[in-house]
């Protein structure tokens, strides 16, 4: 048992705990955890992903807020909040199987990385003072 927790405090030294838990739930329950350094990279990876993630959504809504709530959601994003609230819970009532449910965060955090960095590019190109760009280009945010 010490020898247990002699690693886990190793492991904490090195990454940050939460980091850990990710490792940990990112295995079914019933199967046996694989230890890897490299594993604990990519969960310690994926933690900065969804933490930048919220970081970069609350900052959007922080300078764009008033403009972001009175938006609709575009139909083709509610499907894809739709179909993944339904395969998540889907996937933790099939004997709790977090992997999955996990794997399913990707495409909806891709998706909102993609919406940020498009809603970005676009402010910054109607506030450019670039003569070219307002001849040139006219982009709406909607």
């Amino acid at each position: 048992m010490n020898e247990i927790i002699n690693m886990i405090k190793q492991v904490i030294d090195l990454y940050h705990p939460l980091a850990l838990r990710l490792f940990l739930i990112g295995t079914h329950y019933r199967s046996t955890i694989s230890y890897s350094k490299a594993q604990l990279e990519a969960s310690s990876d994926r933690l900065y992903y969804i933490f930048q993630t919220l970081l970069d959504c609350e900052n959007s809504l922080v300078q764009y807020g008033k403009d972001l709530t009175t938006a609709s959601i575009p139909k083709d994003i509610a499907d894809c909040i739709n179909k993944f609230q339904v395969e998540f819970e889907k996937s933790l009532a099939d004997d709790v199987h977090t992997p999955v449910a996990l794997a399913m965060f990707s495409e909806p955090l891709k998706l909102i990385n993609d919406l940020l960095h498009t809603r970005k590019v676009m402010i910054n190109l109607q506030t450019s003072d670039d003569p070219c760009l307002e001849k040139g280009v006219n982009f709406s945010i909607n």
